[in-house]
């Protein structure tokens, strides 16, 4: 009887640290995704703004101010992905500590909702 209470206490273990797989899969494809949207954005635009320069459509000091401008503003978008995703892995840590406490963390859909 022990060891099939064992057993089913494994199983449920082994799906809740599936649940936490997943969570933390989805928090890390969010955290890539937005990084590389971000700094797919800051070359798109500097690299508008290197060939306005180049055909003189716009001044070095236009070009200067809209490139720190764009800096200034990826790296602040970095700051707020890290910062999100920092929030993520304390999430996924609390999890992990549920799990050794022998708690249920709920549906998936839940996890992925908060």
């Amino acid at each position: 009887m022990t060891e099939k209470k064992s057993s089913t206490d494994t199983t449920i273990e082994t799906i809740e640290l599936a649940k936490v797989h997943i969570y933390s899969e989805n928090a890390h494809e969010k955290h890539t995704s937005a990084i590389t949207n971000a700094y797919a954005f800051f070359l798109g635009i500097f690299v508008v703004l290197f060939s306005f320069l180049l055909e003189k459509a716009i001044p070095l000091s236009g070009f200067a101010i809209g490139s720190a401008v764009l800096l200034v503003g990826t790296v602040y978008e970095r700051y707020l992905v890290e910062k999100h995703f920092k929030k993520d892995l304390n999430r996924i840590s609390e999890m992990i500590e549920q799990i050794k406490a022998g708690k249920e963390l709920g549906s998936l859909e839940n996890l992925l909702k908060s």
